[in-house]
This record gives C-alpha cells, sequence and structure tokens, in this order.
C-alpha cells in the first residue's frame, strides 16, 4: 500500500517538471520570433532590391530612391562601387543584416552593390 504513494508522487513530479518545461520553450520561442521573423522579412527585401536593380539594369540614382522607398522606417547604407550612401542615420537600431551582389551590366562593366539594413 505505501508503494502507491510514492508512485503517485513521482507521476506528479514528472507532470511537473515536463510542464515547466514546456511553459520554458514556449515563452523562449514567442519573444525571439518576431525578431526572427523580422530578421527575415528584410532579408527577402534586401533580396528582391538587388535582383531587381540587376535585372532591369537601375542606374544608381534609381536604386537610392528605391531603397529609401523600401526602408522608408529604416537606417541602412547602400554601398554601389565602392560609393556608400547612407540613409536615415539620425534612426538607430541594434542589429543589422545584409547582403550583396555582384553582376555583370549591359555594358559589360561589373557592377557591387551591398545593402545593409540595421533593424
Amino acid at each position: 500500500m505505501t508503494n502507491k504513494g510514492f508512485v503517485l508522487v513521482v507521476d506528479v513530479m514528472i507532470a511537473l517538471i515536463m510542464l515547466i518545461l514546456l511553459i520554458n520553450i514556449t515563452t523562449y520561442s514567442e519573444t525571439n520570433d518576431y525578431k526572427e521573423y523580422e530578421k527575415i522579412m528584410i532579408t527577402q527585401q534586401i533580396n528582391d532590391l538587388l535582383i531587381t536593380s540587376q535585372q532591369l539594369n537601375l542606374e544608381e540614382k534609381e536604386i537610392v530612391k528605391n531603397a529609401e522607398a523600401l526602408f522608408e522606417n529604416r537606417q541602412l547604407t547602400l554601398t554601389i562601387n565602392n560609393k556608400k550612401t547612407n540613409i536615415n542615420q539620425n534612426i538607430g537600431y541594434s542589429e543589422k543584416t545584409s547582403n550583396s551582389i555582384t553582376y555583370i551590366n549591359s555594358s559589360n562593366k561589373e557592377i557591387y552593390m551591398e545593402i545593409v539594413v540595421y533593424y
């Protein structure tokens, strides 16, 4: 008869440990999901801008204009052939994501573009 009480206590302790682990896992994922989602979305926008600029053979002024429109509330650095353009420098963010592309345009000129976005 005394064994039944011991098994019940062990079962309850295992159930509590599992409940605590479940709560910790869900709480941790909720706090980091938003930042991770934001980073994925910004990276996708950067890639879209780079590929579109390449496909349409856009000039530097048009690329800067498109970057300003796409990332209007974010601080970013746009580098085109070693010429840096800083946009929205007064906005401060703690993390950054970037991507770059090198391609040859229709004039057989090598173009290097890099976009760094702070979020």
